[in-house]
């Protein structure tokens, strides 16, 4: 008979105005660390498919995570709006806006490399995917925290399917799905 895994969950509400969250959950005695990011901040009829994290989001989770550093912790993070194109091709039909683009993809990405977090998921197109990025930025100026370094890490970005999406919002992929980690 297997046991159940020992959860305790810390919610940290670190900004009321951006929808910043970062929740930490102790799992068997294990730090995990979860960045919930608010990508749909200029949401809109014209802006539809656009998102953008912004410099207030990324300096707090910068400057939270730096601030907590555990053995063997785990840090994923979470955005609704893509850091990386999960479709073939985009199609450009300004009606139907199915585009999905993170305006700071890069900027979200170099902030989450350098805070150690491993893998980062989104939803928006329900496209199941997969991707592992490596950033290497030789000089790499961090707005948060003085001084430059130089910037070597890898972050897996996972799209996340959806078992209810309707069939016409699913893109090429044309099918209902869902991820299992």
């Amino acid at each position: 008979m297997s046991s159940l895994p020992m959860i305790k969950s810390i919610l940290i509400n670190l900004s009321e105005k951006s929808f910043l969250r970062i929740h930490r959950f102790i799992v068997n005695g294990i730090p995990l660390s979860v960045v919930a990011f608010n990508s749909c901040r200029i949401e809109s009829k014209e802006n539809a498919g656009l998102g953008f994290v912004g410099r207030d989001q990324l300096g707090e989770c910068q400057r939270f995570l730096n601030s907590y550093k555990a053995d063997r912790e785990v840090r994923l993070g979470l955005i609704h709006h893509h850091l990386l194109p999960v479709n073939y091709i985009e199609g450009m039909d300004w009606e139907t806006k199915k585009v999905s683009l993170t305006l700071d993809a890069d900027a979200v990405l170099r902030c989450l490399i350098s805070s150690g977090v491993r893998a980062v998921m989104h939803g928006h197109q329900h496209q199941p995917f997969y991707s592992s990025i490596r950033r290497i930025v030789p000089g790499f100026v961090d707005h948060f925290n003085a001084g430059s370094e130089f910037l070597d890490g890898t972050i897996a970005i996972i799209g996340g399917g959806s078992v209810g999406a309707d069939r016409s919002h699913l893109n090429v992929i044309g099918r209902n799905s869902y991820n299992i980690c």
